[in-house]
């Protein structure tokens, strides 16, 4: 029994152990369900109040600073909605906002950000939607995943003063913080600071242009127009980058000048003007070289270069000295002073160096710079040009071979001559011979002839003794060079001299019948040549005729001309005048007359031809195009010529363009005329006014390729005919307000007559009741008229000028208010608009 009493607390210890064990998986299970319903429960309050509290804040009245609404603030609701729902782990991802316009205005018309062309008005709501996803944290429970979503709508208090709240202006003002500023140009970055009197909800951009004297991409870089600043900003640079040069130039001006901002009222100063100092040194001016030595058959140029290029002329004076001989002699040279122009770095002084056939000793020229302008002088400040001789020596010979006399001629010359002139004295010594006696038949000078410096002959006298003995034979006098100092010995050498028994004349005649050179050649040059030498002077007259006249087409050498005794030729010189006339060819006849002391040989006959070495004139209209009335009658489009022409001249034209000719306008006969000597003819265009409405309209002249000229530029003339008939647009109907989103809108419809002739809106005027508790923020007709927050009982816009431009068929003039317009009984809305020209039109609606 003892035992039985023992074992039987046992047995009830183990019963209620295993009873519990199979009661606690249930309890654990209760109490886990619990957990995750308590979650789950937790869950849906947290996105219900994260809905509910971002929607409150989204709706509140007044704004965050900067004039930024509270449901325009997408990043303050979502921080609302998270700041409530961050233990359940809600982010941005999980947060959507929207707006509607109330109950059953299904779907919403925009989401948050809102677009700057959507706007909100009194009674519409923000919507706000949070959600997250329940996940079970226990793996018993045996729940799936599902979403837990709450939305809140709340009607947004707008246009609510909340007291002890500044109203915010209703357009900004922007201007330059400063009108001006200055800097050297090794600032590097400049920037033009542009501000707005506060800030705003809108973007407000701001277009400028860029103007002075500075040169955009050459001396600055900047930023782009226009500049924009983002809702809230009050203040954004514009950056100039300066460019350093080292170029000496003048104070540069980058003027910065405003346009028309977007949603801001343009103020004062509205132009930035930003000097750029130079701060470069004046530049040094002085010869690329000291010196050089150039051969006489090469022109040279005597660089004058300056250290830097400078923003003024430079003016460099110099003098020339030296051995050779100026003036064209040796050699032209540019005048002094010479002019760098601005921006430049060096100039030639250009030395034309005179390629003679003269042997002659090297020669200098030296340029001394003197006064420089705008510079300073540096060295080297003198150049001295060194003209290499290129010539070999001449060749002396005698000019005849042989001549022939009678003793009663008393003298005979003998001649000897250079191949070129030499600017050195030239020596010839010769000896005599031959089976005349010396002293007895002749007389001669023995000395060495000498030929001066530039000269080409030298001659000496045989004076032949007349005898009383009528029978001896011809006699011989032979003259024999021999080595002539510098100057070498030339063919013929030997010079024979015979005294006949009867008188010899020699034949002259010209060298050849004729010629033919263009008359910018400057000389034609006529030879008269005798066959023999002869002992006495030859004169050779002449006259002249042809189809080139005298003093105005050239001069010639005065009749006669005289063949010295000795001597081989004479030259007439027919001197050219070089006109800019366009001509024909002309002709110079010289005709020999008889001569003295020679018979008159072949050919005595010499045609000089003058060729026109002018190309021929260049024809052009002397104006590119013109405008006329079509009441205008005629009108004249001048065709020039660059130079008077000795031709006539014709100038084809072909027609195009709008206008129709024979409906629009009549024209002269193609081509047109200039005569000879002319200097234009006009083309009459005649005008044909009709009474139909109609564009401008143009016709377009076109030269052809003339007849003895060229054509020029222009070669097209276009004259603009513009109609007469004015073009008045009226009222299409009674101005109306809209439906629906559109209601704060009051559409006026207009029309035109013409849809393609342009028109001028100059002014418009709205007339609106004061009760109706609205305000007038913007005027369109397509394109916007104006922008601000108008006051009753009137509006009128006449700036810019004129307000819009342009050709329409029908088009719509809206006037927007801030609101809904209230009813005023008694009073009415009246909207006015002139068009340039026309009469004011005006359309009128009662206010009820």
């Amino acid at each position: 029994m003892e035992n039985d009493s023992i074992n039987q607390p046992k047995e009830e210890k183990a019963q209620g152990m295993v009873e519990f064990a199979l009661v606690l998986p249930l309890l654990l299970l209760l109490v886990l369900g619990i957990i995750e319903a308590g979650r789950m429960l937790f869950l849906y309050s947290a996105v219900l109040t994260s809905s509910r509290e971002a929607a409150r804040y989204g709706s509140a009245a007044g704004d965050i600073g900067g004039y930024v609404t509270h449901y325009e603030d997408c990043t303050g609701i979502r921080a609302a909605a998270k700041r409530m729902g961050r233990l359940a782990g809600i982010g941005d991802a999980d947060i959507s906002i929207s707006y509607d316009h109330g109950p059953g205005t299904d779907p919403p018309f925009a989401t948050c950000p809102i677009s700057a062309d959507q706007e909100v008005n009194l009674g519409d709501r923000v919507i706000v939607q949070v959600g997250a996803t329940y996940r079970p944290l226990i793996p018993m429970v045996r729940f799936s995943s599902f979403p837990i979503s709450a939305v809140t709508r709340r009607t947004i208090i707008k246009n609510v003063a909340i007291e002890g709240t500044p109203p915010a202006p209703t357009t900004p003002t922007v201007s330059f913080v400063l009108s001006e500023q200055s800097h050297e140009e090794g600032v590097g970055d400049i920037r033009v600071a542009v501000q707005l009197t506060a800030g705003t909800s809108n973007t407000v951009t701001v277009p400028f242009t860029v103007d002075g004297t500075a040169t955009l991409g050459e001396d600055y870089s900047i930023t782009s127009s226009p500049v924009v600043f983002s809702p809230g900003d009050t203040i954004i640079n514009i950056v100039i980058h300066v460019t350093q040069d080292e170029t000496y130039e003048e104070n540069e001006l980058i003027v910065l000048t405003m346009g028309a901002p977007t949603n801001a009222i343009k103020g004062s100063p509205d132009v930035h003007q930003v000097t750029i100092l130079n701060d470069d040194v004046p530049p040094t001016v002085f010869f690329a070289s000291a010196s050089q030595s150039q051969a006489e058959d090469i022109d040279t140029l005597i660089t004058v270069e300056l250290s830097a290029a400078s923003y003024q002329e430079i003016t460099v004076n110099f003098t020339v000295s030296g051995t050779a001989s100026g003036g064209g002699v040796d050699y032209t040279i540019t005048s002094s002073p010479i002019v760098i122009p601005a921006g430049q770095a060096s100039f030639p002084i250009v030395v034309d160096v005179n390629d003679d056939i003269i042997d002659e000793d090297d020669e200098t020229v030296i340029v001394t710079m003197g006064v420089v302008i705008n510079a300073t002088k540096d060295l080297p400040d003198e150049h001295v040009l060194t003209i290499t001789d290129n010539d070999a020596p001449p060749s002396v010979s005698f000019t005849w071979e042989s001549q022939a006399g009678d003793e009663s001629v008393g003298s005979m010359t003998v001649e000897v001559q250079l191949s070129a002139a030499s600017s050195k004295q030239i020596t010839v010594p010769f000896s005599v011979g031959g089976s005349a006696t010396r002293g007895t038949d002749y007389t001669i000078d023995s000395t060495p002839l000498v030929i001066p410096p530039g000269e080409l002959t030298a001659s000496t006298e045989i004076i032949v003794i007349a005898d009383s003995d009528n029978t001896e034979s011809e006699e011989t006098i032979v003259l024999t060079l021999l080595t002539p100092t510098n100057a070498t010995k030339g063919s013929p050498s030997i010079h024979t001299a015979t005294i006949a028994t009867v008188p010899v004349f020699p034949v002259v005649s010209f060298s050849s019948s004729g010629q033919s050179d263009y008359e910018a050649v400057g000389q034609m040059v006529v030879t008269a040549v005798l066959n023999a030498a002869s002992s006495q002077n030859v004169t050779v007259p002449f006259s002249l005729s042809g189809t080139a006249t005298r003093v105005s087409d050239y001069t010639i050498t005065s009749s006669p001309v005289v063949i010295p005794a000795g001597g081989a030729s004479v030259d007439i010189v027919i001197t050219l005048v070089d006109d800019t006339l366009d001509e024909y060819d002309e002709t110079v006849e010289v005709t020999m007359g008889t001569p003295i002391n020679a018979i008159k040989g072949t050919p005595s006959v010499h045609t000089a031809t003058i060729m026109d070495s002018d190309g021929p004139p260049v024809v052009f209209f002397t104006s590119t195009g013109q405008i006329a009335n079509e009441s205008a009658s005629s009108l004249f489009v001048s065709v020039g010529v660059n130079g008077i022409s000795d031709k006539p001249i014709s100038v084809p034209f072909s027609l195009s363009g709008t206008a129709a000719q024979g409906s629009d306008y009549t024209i002269s006969t193609s081509p047109v005329m200039i005569p000879a000597g002319g200097t234009s003819v006009d083309i009459i265009v005649d005008i044909i006014d009709d009474i139909l409405p109609e564009t401008s309209e143009d016709i377009t002249i076109t030269l052809g390729t003339p007849i003895n000229a060229d054509l020029g530029s222009p070669a097209v003339h276009t004259v603009t005919i513009l109609d007469n008939e004015p073009t008045c647009p009226s009222p299409d109907s009674l101005p109306f307000f809209g439906s629906g989103s559109n209601r704060n809108k009051l559409i006026w419809t207009l029309q035109s007559p013409n849809p393609l002739v342009s028109v001028n809106l100059v002014a418009v005027t709205i007339r609106w009741p004061s009760g109706s508790a609205a305000n007038v923020t913007a005027i369109t007709f397509s394109d916007p008229l104006y922008s601000g927050n108008a006051l009753p009982p009137y509006l009128t816009v006449t700036t810019p000028s004129p307000l819009w431009s342009g050709a329409f068929a029908t088009r719509q003039m809206i006037f927007k208010f801030d609101s809904n317009p209230k009813s005023v009984s008694g009073d009415f809305y009246q909207v006015m608009a002139n068009f340039e020209g026309c009469p004011p039109i005006s359309g009128i609606i009662p206010s009820d």
